[in-house]
């Protein structure tokens, strides 16, 4: 007799994901929230600038938490530029993905949560 202790009801998706420019527009506050998973996906985020160039990436392997934080460095930042952050969630296959446009302008994440 096999039990099994952990579970997923749901399918495994990303929840929420939002990416601040830092004040310097060379770097990118990333912040991202997974649904509840039994086993650990892979999550790997992508950005490009406006003429379709990666200018950062990120690979976790096995995600153990439902938050992560992290920061990622922008080669050749354009200010003002709008950009394309790609976030995919996998686990052999894609779980879940979302895309997210945004201009490269610095914006106080305290004030932007408070609207």
């Amino acid at each position: 007799m096999q039990i099994q202790l952990n579970w997923e009801e749901n399918a495994v998706h990303i929840v929420d994901a939002v990416v601040y420019p830092y004040p310097d527009l060379q770097r990118l506050w990333l912040r991202v929230a997974v649904s509840a998973f039994a086993e650990y996906p892979d999550l790997d985020v992508h950005v490009v600038d406006p003429a379709g160039h990666e200018v950062a990436r990120l690979a976790v392997i096995e995600l153990h938490d439902q938050e992560l934080s992290h920061t990622l460095h922008l080669r050749r930042p354009q200010a003002n530029a709008v950009y394309h952050l790609t976030l995919r969630l996998t686990r052999g296959e894609v779980l879940d993905q979302k895309t997210l446009d945004f201009p490269l302008t610095f914006v106080d994440p305290d004030s932007a949560r408070s609207t």
